[in-house]
């Protein structure tokens, strides 16, 4: 028996992507700022933050990059 993929949050860990996505048109969830962002797609939450505090929380060791 095969399972079907799903997930429940996606997480990106890119540089600026809050502005590409806010170019957009998406409105970013209530208690979003330059340091972590959300925005839902159908339900399903979208959640962007910085590369090096996504490897932080990941144990990944990781030099900061540009912002």
């Amino acid at each position: 028996m095969t399972l079907p993929a799903r997930r429940s949050v996606l997480t990106h860990g890119l540089p600026r992507l809050r502005d590409f996505y806010r170019g957009l048109g998406w409105k970013p969830v209530p208690g979003s700022d330059d340091s972590r962002t959300g925005f839902l797609l159908g339900g399903a939450p979208l959640a962007l933050c910085p590369i090096p505090a996504l490897a932080a929380e990941a144990g990944w060791g990781v030099a900061p990059g540009p912002a």
